[in-house]
């Protein structure tokens, strides 16, 4: 089944929380069984109730250790629409603490997207596809991307590009 088809039926009754720790579960689970697996970083979103709720951080611990891993092997991805901004804040900072890498994914299309970075201290800033796909055919996307990647760099983040779907577009991230 789709994740198209199940996260709206998750997400209404309430289990976003409950399928994250899954994720994060069976993952772990997956990359232990074989140690040329750790070798890859392995993102992961998370939802805003699970933002919210804060035995999350808890739950990676454990699963950390009860797998050998290192934090390193996970990035966990958080929405640029975010609701709870302190929430996201304090789980980007527990996550760091275990050594796993965090995002905010989507950047760029949210008018308050740039007042994440000052607030929260993600390792990356993965730039919204629409925007890196509108690069190549106007100047308002490619002034954009222009603009995040300056950013970016100003405030020491690394950036990932979403829908790179043509070497015309890579080469303008080049």
């Amino acid at each position: 089944m789709p994740p198209g088809a199940f996260i709206p039926i998750a997400e209404e009754y309430g289990m976003l929380p409950d399928l994250d720790r899954w994720v994060v579960k069976h993952i772990l689970a997956w990359v232990s069984r074989k140690p040329a697996r750790q070798s890859v970083i392995y993102s992961v979103n998370v939802s805003g109730p699970t933002i919210s709720s804060r035995g999350f951080p808890e739950l990676v611990a454990v699963e950390l250790r009860r797998h050998k891993l290192s934090g390193s092997i996970l990035c966990f991805e958080i929405a640029e629409a975010v609701a709870d901004v302190p929430a996201a804040s304090f789980l980007v900072e527990k996550l760091a603490a275990l050594g796993c890498h965090t995002a905010i994914c989507g950047f760029g299309q949210a008018a308050g997207s740039y007042s994440l970075i000052k607030n929260m201290q993600v390792d990356y800033i993965k730039i919204d596809g629409s925007i890196v796909m509108g690069a190549t055919r106007n100047a308002v996307d490619l002034t954009k991307l222009k603009a995040i990647a300056r950013v970016a760099h100003a405030t020491d983040r690394n950036t990932v590009a979403e829908f790179v779907e043509s070497d015309e577009t890579l080469e303008i991230l080049g």
